[in-house]
């Protein structure tokens, strides 16, 4: 369901984890052996925050993948997304889950971002798998005008990684 927090618990490492779709979580959840549960059972709450552009990137991608007809380039896409408003809301499920994890009194023990799977490694002594990892035919780079389709289409989400880097517990 779009919108509604996910959490999961892994008894062996003892922690539990607030799950942000295209952020590696199917990685963490298969290499930590995490179940899902209603809500978090452990003191020590993680979860992983994504540049936007890298998410929108894998979002794309992955639209591409699901549905081999759709050959439409990144800016066909975005224009999609402005124009149905589906993926905004995806996008700021971000914002949600995490907002919904706050207003339930959790607190968080780590959030991690670039590098996600190397820090949760280290931190957990432990190898992840990488799995449902987006391969880009080459190095992307955005033109102008996908750079501001994409802001125009996840404005919220911007603005929520911005102001989740400024928060002390945020780790990378």
């Amino acid at each position: 369901m779009i919108g509604a927090a996910r959490y999961y618990d892994s008894e062996k490492y003892h922690v539990s984890y607030l799950r942000i779709p295209k952020t590696a979580s199917t990685s963490i959840i298969k290499g930590m052996g995490m179940v899902e549960v209603d809500k978090p059972s452990h003191r020590r709450l993680i979860t992983v925050v994504r540049n936007p552009y890298d998410r929108i990137l894998s979002m794309y991608h992955e639209c591409r993948r699901s549905n081999h007809r759709d050959s439409s380039t990144l800016e066909n896409w975005l224009d999609r997304v402005i124009k149905d408003g589906f993926y905004n809301n995806h996008a700021n499920l971000q914002q949600s889950v995490f907002n919904q994890a706050l207003d339930s009194g959790y607190q968080f023990w780590k959030i991690y971002d670039q590098g996600a799977l190397e820090l949760l490694e280290l931190d957990f002594r432990l190898k992840l798998p990488h799995e449902n990892k987006t391969e880009y035919e080459d190095k992307f780079q955005y033109t102008t005008l996908e750079w501001h389709k994409a802001f125009q289409a996840f404005t919220r989400d911007f603005s929520f990684y911005v102001k989740i880097q400024s928060q002390s517990y945020y780790y990378r």
